[in-house]
C-alpha cells in the first residue's frame, strides 16, 4: 500500500469516527448506555481496516465525481460533499454493525458460545444492543437529512431495504443452508418479495457458478450453489448495491459508468463474502480473528451445518456422513486441523495453477509452488480485480487497497 493510499483510508476512518463521536455526544446518553450501544461501530470506524464499507463508498463517490466531470454531468448536492464522503459511508458502517451484532447471535460468534451452549446473558445483550442501534441508525438518518424530505425518504428506503434483505437472507440460511438440501436438492426453491429479489444480479450468479465449476465443483451442486450465491446476495451484496444506487440517485448521475459501477459493487461484495467463508475454516489454534469474530469462532458455518464454498469443495468428494461426523466434533482442535488438511488439496485447481504461472511473484512468495498453495483465496481476489479492471474505466489506484483489505491476506498462509 502506498503512503498516499494509506493516508486516504486513514482519513476516511478518522472522519467517520469524528462524525460518529459528534452524533453520540449530541444524544447525551449516560456513558454506560453509550458504550453498550455504540461499542461495535466505534471499534469499526476507529480502525482503518475495519471501516471497509465506509472507505469503499468514499472511493466510489470520488470515482463518480471524476466520471461525471469527464462526461460533463453536473451532480446535485454540490454544497454537501460531506454527505457522500463521510455521512453515507458512516451510515453503511452503522448498518453493518447492526448486522454483526445479530450475526453473532445467529452464528454463536463473538464469545457468545460457551462449551457448545449460547450464553443467555451475552445473547440478550447483543439483541438489546442491535435493536437500540437500529433505532439510532434511523435517528442518524434524520440528522443527515436536515429537513430535506426527499433526502430523508431516499435514506430511509435504502436502509429499510437493506435491513429487510439481510433478515430474509438470514432466514434462508436457517431454513435452507443445510447439507440435506446440498445432497438432495430443493423441493421448493426460496424466493423473495419483488423489491428484495430485484437487487440480485442473476447474470453475476451464473458467471460465478461457471467459476465454481472451474474450481472443481460438480454439476449436481448447481441448485444449491445458485441458492448460496442468491443468499449471500441478500446478506452481503444488497448493502453495497443499494448504497451505490443511493449515491447515483442523490447525485443524479446517469452516465455511462453507472451500470458498470453497479456490477463491480455487487461482485466485490460477493467476493468478500466468499473469502470470509473460507476464513471460517482457519482453525482456532491459528489465532486469526477480526473486529466481530474471535479465533474461537472457527468453523461456525460447519458447526451449525451450513454449507459454504469450502464445504462445497469437500462435498464434491465426501458423502453427507462425513459432515454429520465432523459437525458433532468440530469444536476439537484435532478435527479442525483434519478438516483443513482435507480441504487444502481441493483448493489447487488447474485454473489456479495456470494463474500462478502468469502472475508475478511478490514479496514473501519464494517460488511458484508457494503461490499455487494459496489456492482459492488467491483466485477469488483475482476475480474481484478482474471485475474492477473490466468494469471501471480508470482503475489505476481507486479500490486497489480496499480490495486487498477485504481479501484478508492473513488467511493465505493457513491454506499452504
Amino acid at each position: 500500500m502506498t503512503d498516499e493510499r494509506k493516508k486516504f483510508m486513514l482519513e476516511a476512518s478518522r472522519n467517520q469516527a469524528t462524525e460518529l463521536e459528534g452524533f453520540i455526544k449530541a444524544l447525551k446518553l449516560p456513558k454506560e448506555t453509550e458504550d453498550f450501544i455504540f461499542e461495535m461501530p466505534l471499534r469499526k470506524v476507529q480502525n482503518e481496516s475495519g471501516s471497509l464499507r465506509g472507505s469503499f463508498f468514499k472511493m466510489l463517490f470520488h470515482y463518480l465525481e471524476q466520471q461525471a466531470q469527464m462526461e460533463g454531468i453536473e451532480l446535485r448536492y454540490p454544497d454537501r460533499p460531506m454527505l457522500f464522503t463521510v455521512q453515507i459511508p458512516l451510515l453503511s458502517e452503522l448498518i453493518i454493525s447492526v448486522q454483526y451484532l445479530e450475526n453473532q447471535v445467529y452464528d454463536g460468534k463473538g464469545g457468545l458460545l460457551r462449551e457448545g451452549t449460547l450464553d443467555h446473558k451475552k445473547v440478550s445483550a447483543n439483541v438489546q444492543a442491535s435493536h437500540l442501534l437500529k433505532d439510532y441508525v434511523y435517528d442518524y438518518i434524520e440528522v443527515i437529512a436536515k429537513g430535506d424530505p426527499l433526502l430523508l425518504d431516499a435514506l430511509r428506503q435504502t436502509t429499510s431495504l437493506i435491513f429487510k434483505s439481510v433478515a430474509l437472507g438470514q432466514r434462508w440460511e436457517d431454513t435452507y443452508a443445510r447439507f440435506d438440501y446440498l445432497y438432495s436438492g430443493f423441493t421448493e426453491y426460496p424466493l423473495a418479495p419483488p423489491d428484495i429479489e430485484a437487487p440480485i444480479d442473476e447474470a453475476l450468479v451464473a458467471d460465478l457458478w461457471t467459476r465454481f465449476q472451474q474450481w472443481g465443483l460438480p454439476d449436481w451442486q448447481a441448485p444449491y450453489c445458485r441458492f448460496y450465491l442468491r443468499r449471500i446476495s441478500l446478506t452481503n451484496a444488497t448493502l453495497f448495491r443499494q448504497t451505490a444506487l443511493l449515491l447515483f440517485e442523490l447525485t443524479g448521475y446517469e452516465g455511462k459508468e453507472k451500470e458498470k459501477m453497479m456490477k463491480f459493487c455487487t461482485g466485490f461484495a460477493l467476493m468478500a463474502q466468499l473469502v470470509n467463508d473460507m476464513g471460517d475454516c482457519v482453525p482456532a489454534s491459528r489465532g486469526v480473528g477480526t473486529i466481530h469474530k474471535n479465533p474461537e469462532d472457527a468453523f461456525a458455518d460447519l458447526r451449525k451445518g451450513a454449507p459454504t464454498l469450502p464445504t462445497l469443495l469437500l462435498g464434491s468428494v465426501r458423502p453427507k456422513e462425513y459432515f454429520d461426523l465432523m459437525q458433532k466434533r468440530i469444536e476439537t482442535a484435532e478435527i479442525q486441523e483434519a478438516v483443513l488438511e482435507d480441504l487444502k488439496p481441493l483448493m489447487y485447481s488447474k485454473r489456479i495453477k495456470k494463474l500462478s504461472e502468469t502472475r508475478p511473484l511478490r514479496t514473501g512468495e519464494s517460488d511458484r509452488d508457494t503461490l499455487v498453495k494459496k489456492g482459492l483465496v488467491l483466485d477469488v481476489q483475482a476475480y474481484a480485480k478482474d471485475l474492477k479492471r473490466h468494469s471501471l474505466s480508470d482503475n489505476k489506484h481507486l479500490f486497489a487497497d480496499v480490495i486487498s483489505c477485504a481479501f484478508n491476506t492473513k488467511y493465505l498462509k493457513h491454506f499452504e
